[in-house]
This record gives structure tokens, sequence and C-alpha cells, in this order.
């Protein structure tokens, strides 16, 4: 009888970064789900982004092989591969004043080629991502007139087109007011229990304890993978990873378990 093995994303040995003499991740070997949630912490300029672009296939190892569920990264074609994994940047434009229905059929490209024309199918895949996510009543609106936290959840719309099993966000909340990342955190666990992997870049330390999510560590060129988030967030491990002095508070709930709050020391 053949073991069956969740998919999942696998780094051997790999440097990664833009020349040989400047690898900003070395000797990486990392197993990571395609399943779930994870939350990716460091600091600006440690390689989040980096390790974002490589795993899109946007950058290749400087050494070592990358794999999605056993098959290198290099022999998966463009169009095969982001029907695996779909990017959602941290801020997105368009010159053009397209319908929000126009962005999210976008993500269909993949399905259709890049010359094809969007089929009966690919418009009732984008009808019901819309729907899903509450953005039925914006799908006629242009999106270059849409609020921030509206065009953040169009690009999400438009990567989950893609139907890929794997969504990357790199730092979605970051220019979100309070209530939109409230209810961005909530379409994120919403995903996630629909069968989406997330990978999500995030200042917020706290995002873990509220998404119940795995955590990866970047610190000095090393990415450290922690599948449950109480072990990762720990003092010790956060300020090396930060460089500043950080407490872990558990606060009672009624009628729940305690939750875990991240707090900065600051004199």
């Amino acid at each position: 009888m053949v073991e069956r093995r969740d998919p999942c994303i696998e780094l051997h040995n790999v440097d990664l970064g833009y020349a040989k003499s400047q690898a900003l991740l070395q000797g990486i070997n990392l197993t990571l789900p395609m399943q779930g949630i994870c939350t990716l912490l460091g600091q600006n300029g440690t390689g989040k982004t980096t390790l974002f672009r490589s795993l899109l296939g946007l950058l290749r190892p400087l050494r070592g092989t990358i794999t999605f569920d056993q098959r290198p990264l290099q022999h998966i074609r463009q169009q095969e591969l982001a029907k695996l994994v779909a990017y959602v940047p941290q801020a997105h434009t368009t010159p053009f004043p397209y319908r929000v229905r126009d962005v999210v059929l976008f993500g269909r490209t993949a399905h259709m080629g890049f010359f094809g024309n969007p089929g009966r199918k690919d418009r009732q895949a984008v009808e019901q991502i819309l729907d899903m996510l509450e953005l039925t009543r914006l799908s006629d609106r242009i999106y270059t007139e849409l609020s921030g936290g509206e065009r953040q959840m169009v690009v999400i719309a438009r990567a989950l087109a893609q139907e890929a099993s794997l969504l990357i966000l790199d730092e979605p909340t970051s220019n979100l007011d309070y209530g939109n990342q409230v209810r961005l955190l909530k379409t994120i666990a919403k995903l996630a229990h629909n069968g989406t992997g997330i990978l999500m870049a995030t200042h917020q330390p706290d995002h873990a304890v509220l998404l119940q999510a795995s955590v990866l560590l970047i610190r000095q060129g090393q990415i450290e993978y922690h599948e449950h988030h109480e072990d990762a967030l720990q003092p010790e491990h956060l300020a090396s990873v930060y460089g500043a002095g950080i407490d872990i508070i558990d606060v009672p709930q009624k009628d729940k378990p305690s939750a875990r709050i991240c707090r900065p020391i600051i004199a």
C-alpha cells in the first residue's frame, strides 16, 4: 500500500538572493505544507519577498532545489504553476479604469490561456468568488475608485480566480485600517477552512494567534518552521527576530482558553 503524502513545498539546501555574493537566505532546508495557514515573521530586508519571488518561479535559487509536491520547480510550466500558487502583493494599482468584475476575471488567465477568451465557466467562477467574498455589490464599480480595503479584497478575489492550491499574501494588512484588517483576517480564516492553503507575511505576531497558524521565523539568513505558534511566539525568539524586547501575555477570556498577546517593551 502506497502511503499518501499531503502536498507540500520543499526547499533542499537552497540559497536565495539576487547574486551569489549577496544571498539573503543560505542553506535552507524546509518542508512547508500547502494546507492550513502559515505566517511569516521577520524584519524588512531579511528575505521575505525574496522567498516569495522564489516560490513563484520569478527568482531562481542561487543553489539547491525547490519542489512542489516532489516536482522540481524549474520543470513546472508557468501556466501550470499559476494553478498551484497565487500571489497577492502588498499594494496593487492599475492605470486603466477596469471594472471589479474584469480585474477578477484576469485571474482566469491560467485556465484559458494568455490569448484565450473567457467562457461561461470562467465567468461563473468569477461570480462565485465575488459572492463568497461579499464583493458582488462592487462588481460593476471601477477598481481605481475603490478604497484601499476594497482594492485589497478585489486582488485577493483575482488570486482566488486562479483556483490555486496555495495563496501567498505579502503583508496584506499593512495599508488597511483596523476594521478592514479584522475583516481581511476573517476572510483568510474562511479561505483556509474551505481548503485554500495560506502563506502570509505579516509584521503582527498576534496574527499567528488569531489565525491559529504555524509560523516561519526569518533571522540571520535562516528560516525556522514552527508547526505550533506557541513554540515560535516566545520572547527570546521574537527579540532575536525583531531586535526589540517583546512580552508574551496570556489574557483570560470568558468561556474560552486564554489568548496570547504580544506586547513590545517600550521602557
